[in-house]
């Protein structure tokens, strides 16, 4: 199962990826810069696919929903809380907004009350740095585990019919605005948006044989649905994910069919590359959440320092600079990682994800 250690690496490179480029705010020209940015924006549909294909190649043999739940409470929310202390108290100490979101009272004192709501809204939405708000909404996610392990049970045409009927929903719900007093609704349409993709890294984990040998002499198919896709979003609406309101109309998401057909088609490469594993690859997978969790942190203090104009990111947005920043977070992440690995090797996973 090497292909599935592959694509969990890719899939935290890609987020990087798409963080960097929104941190130094990459201008693009024309067609061809647009399609390229789309190729790693919107990366965490990749994080969610392949976090359904483990759900059932993992845990469905041996379903239980306590186990399951306080296994992500312990990997992913205690992480969450303790790494989230960090913004919340740089706050205190020097009265900024965590992640430029003003939910914190303008007063200069601390009032107890405000401030005390103000991190709750935090935590709600992850909102104190840059990627964390996937957390609350994977723990969210993680609460319909029950549905999840319903629906392996459903026989591939009804499997189908509801993958299709959700797919055909996400197009038009699209991802969440941010929603500064309203934590239900975002996180809500989070869910709702997401679990198609869950489901159909649950669904191609159930019948991956069966599609990878329908789909592998296909490939060159499979890579002009994907020019396709990618081409009409960059045609209708630019570059990035598709965010709106949840009743607005905002066209069809084709970032979501883009990537949906990009995760089949990076699981059939990787299955061709063959079983042997390489080092740096096997590290990243197993880093992948301790990246996740750092690079989100390192982000919102380079855009802190960006926004007291110490540092001035501008002057570095260009694409020689943005492989150079992914390189190096990449490699300062899995160090930082390595290091609380050293220092605290039973704790580490509960502190950073690894």
């Amino acid at each position: 199962m090497n292909y599935i250690h592959t694509f969990r690496a890719f899939a935290i490179v890609i987020i990087v990826m798409g963080h960097v480029f929104t941190v130094l705010e990459i201008p693009t020209q024309g067609f061809l810069e647009r399609f390229m940015a789309n190729l790693f924006l919107g990366g965490t549909t990749l994080f969610v696919f392949i976090s359904g294909y483990l759900f059932n190649h993992i845990f469905v043999p041996r379903y239980d929903f306590k186990t399951f739940y306080k296994g992500k409470v312990y990997r992913l929310l205690l992480p969450f809380l303790i790494l989230g202390t960090v913004p919340i108290l740089f706050r205190i100490v020097t009265g900024s907004q965590p992640g430029g979101t003003e939910y914190f009272s303008t007063h200069e004192t601390l009032v107890l009350g405000e401030e005390v709501t103000a991190t709750l809204k935090y935590l709600g939405t992850g909102k104190f740095a840059l990627a964390y708000w996937y957390i609350p909404f994977a723990m969210c996610l993680y609460i319909f585990a029950p549905l999840h392990f319903r629906f392996t049970r459903l026989k591939w045409p009804l499997q189908v019919v509801v993958l299709s009927g959700l797919i055909l929903l996400a197009l038009f719900l699209q991802r969440p605005k941010y929603y500064p007093d309203s934590l239900l609704v975002q996180n809500l349409q989070s869910v709702l948006f997401f679990t198609p993709v869950y489901l159909f890294g649950i669904m191609c984990s159930i019948h991956w044989e069966g599609i990878r040998k329908n789909l592998e002499p296909r490939i060159p198919i499979l890579f002009m649905l994907l020019v396709f896709f990618n081409g009409m979003q960059v045609y209708g609406n630019g570059i990035g994910t598709y965010a709106k309101p949840p009743l607005e109309y905002n066209g069809v998401d084709f970032m979501l069919l883009h990537k949906l057909v990009m995760c089949v088609l990076l699981l059939i490469l990787f299955q061709r590359m063959g079983s042997k594993q390489n080092k740096l690859v096997s590290a990243i997978a197993n880093m992948s959440f301790a990246i996740y969790f750092l690079h989100g942190l390192l982000f919102t203090f380079l855009m802190y320092l960006n926004s007291r104009g110490i540092i001035e990111l501008a002057k570095a947005a260009n694409w020689g600079n943005f492989l150079l920043l992914t390189a190096g977070t990449l490699a300062l992440c899995m160090l930082i990682a390595k290091a609380f690995k050293m220092l605290f090797p039973r704790k580490s996973r509960y502190i950073i994800g690894y």
